[in-house]
């Protein structure tokens, strides 16, 4: 396995290609900089005969770009379509086509080899065929998928469930686990095993080393303002890093049925909703350790991924704004082929082949206290994977922000995919691709 999920990167570090596969699978286990700062002993290298290598399972990569809707024939049609747009939007999007480019024609003069490494994939079929993990929780627990017991008491917390990296970890039904904090507390990952559909199938869960979830249903409708809006992590709690996925309403995503959308979020809500997040758990620039062995970073960051409409854009930069942010940088995840062509054309007026990742901090870490309004673009290309899976960023987060290394730094990830060693994750997916039904040994 390549020690490294970058493929290129320049040297301002404003321009990546990425591996999504790699990347994720890289993110089971410690980075460099985590082992850094970490109290628990190395993990041990036990000589084995087997030279298998976990691998998670993908898709094909793409050799072609997608065909696209139908964009206008002629300039004059062109432009009664652009009418339509508010100028705002067509500002911001023309804004991101030279960057893009530029971006993609740098890696192509750098880079002469495909876009990606070699993949274990399995066909569409096969994908659509696969148990997820909503089947595992659905057919047992009879509340509905994430739902679980409900919110714990904000004075009257349960203990946290510490998994054993030493044996398999056995529970009764994913609701065992619903709302509650699950600890891998050793450098070594661990086994979490939940009957099945029928008693000889087991779904084992692998739990990267010294991550911790929460499965837990996310919702705006508090029961007391007091609690946490995590069921079951303290208020206390700071992170230096929150990333968040937002299911930001939209009607195709709810007709393909490929995630929840949880539409009880409308815009308004969802916004508030995280800014109240980040007001709750983001570390405050003026933390100040209980002891000096625990060297933590003061960088306070948001990421919050973004749809390419306006309305989530804008709630996305309001939540930042809200929770005493201001925001410093896009990150632009543009899909490609194995080629290195975009999925799609990027001038395109129907869709774009790239999502942005919007990057706050906090006004009182930044050099003076003062933002000079420059927002700094980073280009980071990847070859499309497994619908919706984005590519794991631990690698270029720890470079950009923790690059250093001699601060440790904790990070919560929210309306989390996959668990990321070291790493918090809350959601009801954070278990999905943790499934071992997605990965093989070759």
């Amino acid at each position: 396995m390549k020690q490294s999920s970058i493929l290129y990167e320049n040297a301002s570090q404003t321009v990546f290609l990425i591996d999504i596969p790699t990347s994720i699978t890289l993110a089971q286990d410690l980075s460099r900089t985590q082992q850094l700062h970490s109290s628990q002993p190395e993990p041990s290298t036990t000589t084995t005969t087997s030279t298998k290598k976990r691998h998670i399972i993908s898709t094909t990569p793409l050799r072609e770009p997608y065909s696209s809707p139908p964009e206008p024939k002629t300039d004059a049609a062109r432009a009664r379509l652009l009418e339509r747009i508010p100028l705002a939007e067509r500002d911001y999007h023309a804004n991101l086509i030279v960057p893009v480019r530029d971006g993609l024609g740098e890696i192509r003069g750098c880079y002469d080899q495909e876009w990606c490494l070699e993949r274990v994939t399995v066909d569409a079929g096969e994908e659509s065929r696969k148990r997820s993990f909503e089947d595992v929780h659905d057919h047992y627990d009879g509340y509905g998928y994430g739902y679980g017991y409900g919110y714990g008491s904000g004075d009257d917390p349960q203990p946290p469930v510490i998994l054993s990296s030493t044996s398999a970890n056995y529970f009764g039904c994913m609701a065992e686990l619903s709302n509650a904090i699950v600890k891998n507390t050793s450098p070594q990952s661990a086994s979490l095993v939940i009957p099945g559909e029928s008693p000889a199938k087991l779904h084992v869960f692998t739990i990267p080393s010294l991550s911790n979830f929460l499965l837990c249903t996310l919702s705006t409708s508090q029961p007391n303002p007091a609690q946490s809006l995590i069921p079951g992590l303290p208020q206390s709690h700071k992170f230096n890093l929150i990333l968040l996925d937002p299911p930001w309403p939209n009607r195709s995503v709810r007709r393909s049925r490929h995630y929840n959308t949880q539409a009880y979020f409308d815009m308004d809500s969802l916004s508030g909703f995280i800014r109240d997040i980040l007001r709750m758990h983001l570390l405050p620039f003026s933390y100040s350790p209980e002891t000096e062995t625990q060297k933590q970073s003061k960088e306070c960051i948001a990421a919050i991924w973004i749809t390419n409409a306006e309305k989530p854009r804008k709630a996305a930069y309001d939540a930042i704004h809200d929770a005493g942010l201001v925001i410093c940088e896009e990150w632009v995840w543009v899909k490609t082929t194995a080629s290195g062509e975009p999925i799609m054309p990027v001038d395109g007026l129907w869709r774009k082949p790239y999502e942005v990742l919007v990057i706050g901090k906090r006004r009182d870490g930044l050099e003076g206290g003062v933002w000079d309004g420059e927002i700094v673009r980073r280009i980071i290309a990847a070859v499309s994977d497994v619908h919706s899976r984005k590519p794991n960023l631990r690698e270029v987060f720890e470079r950009v922000f923790f690059g250093s290394g001699d601060l440790r730094y904790e990070a919560l990830e929210v309306f989390a995919r996959n668990l990321t060693a070291g790493w918090w994750g809350v959601g009801n997916e954070v278990l999905k691709f943790n499934d071992k039904e997605w990965w093989e040994y070759r």
